[in-house]
């Protein structure tokens, strides 16, 4: 399950909104370089949004309710995603390489955003205490932030990793523009993702000429089975 909380202030105009996504990660295979096809399917789906000019926007796939007027066109868009599928190739450490088959406009995505949901780990065995540095690119529609972070291994116990990750947030043009801090916890016999958090705070994000602000909380929490 991913949880995504926003604040978002545009032009003096704040704007909340959380997006629940129930998604299911099967392995398909797996390369003996350790590179692995994973089938992402989007089970479930709950978004809502308070917006001063629109009024309550909310979807959930599991309500029975109508939506109201202002919520339809949302909810056209959520609806369409649920039963979805993409199989991604990933890296041995969470990296994400691309998008290779399913939903064109899931896979088109994914690749614009790279990276992967579930974290990304050393390439080499690390000690406890001991940290790796990552730069990702991530692309939304044209908005481009680059994210540098340094993920430190904390500890383990009860058997599990715990990681700790502390970043930065540019623009295009290699301008600071807010922070990225998070904490893991991975199953030490799977090597699974447990649960995560992930924090952005940023200050002044160029949006179509605007400065959009935005703090945001991502939360994961995975079951294996």
């Amino acid at each position: 399950m991913m949880n995504s909380s926003q604040h978002i202030g545009i032009q003096g105009i704040e704007i909340p909104q959380n997006m629940t996504f129930g998604m299911d990660y099967e392995i398909m295979a797996v390369d003996k370089d350790g590179t692995a096809k994973v089938k992402i399917t989007y089970q479930t789906i709950k978004f809502v949004q308070d917006n001063p000019m629109m009024g309550k926007m909310e979807y959930d796939s599991e309500s029975t309710t109508e939506p109201t007027e202002q919520s339809k066109t949302i909810a056209q868009a959520f609806a369409q995603l649920k039963g979805k599928w993409v199989i991604i190739k990933m890296k041995k450490n969470g990296e994400m390489l691309d998008a290779v088959e399913g939903d064109p406009a899931i896979a088109k995505a994914m690749n614009d955003q790279g990276g992967s949901s579930l974290g990304s780990y050393p390439e080499k065995p690390v000690k406890v205490g001991e940290s790796w540095t990552k730069t990702e690119k991530k692309n939304s529609n044209g908005v481009v932030m680059n994210i540098s972070t340094t993920s430190t291994l904390k500890a383990f116990k009860a058997g599990k990793w715990v990681i700790e990750v502390n970043g930065t947030i540019q623009d295009e043009k290699g301008t600071e523009i807010g922070t990225q801090t998070g904490s893991s916890e991975l199953d030490a016999k799977d090597i699974m993702l447990v649960i995560s958090t992930t924090k952005q705070d940023i200050s002044e994000l160029p949006v179509q000429g605007m400065k959009m602000k935005i703090k945001a909380e991502y939360a994961i929490q995975s079951n294996i089975k």
